[in-house]
């Protein structure tokens, strides 16, 4: 599994953030304007791949609500 990313349902969100939940569990909310760029470290271990559609205003996520988003491991951390 990689980095999840779907719409943030907080408590008085106004419906532009995002979560990213990182496969170790963390779980970080961006607004949709302060999106990391593509390629950017997220964390010590994984490193967001390609486009982020969503900041853009085109995402859709896939039918269970989540969209999957490719990673980068260092070896041991995979």
């Amino acid at each position: 599994m990689g980095i999840v990313a779907h719409p943030a349902h907080a408590a008085g969100s106004d419906g532009g953030g995002h979560q990213v939940r990182h496969r170790h569990g963390r779980v970080q909310r961006y607004q949709r304007d302060e999106l990391p760029p593509a390629g950017s470290r997220l964390s010590g271990r994984e490193q967001l791949l390609g486009a982020a559609p969503w900041a853009a205003g085109s995402w859709q996520p896939d039918d269970d609500g989540l969209t999957e988003l490719d990673t980068i491991c260092p070896p041991g951390h995979g």
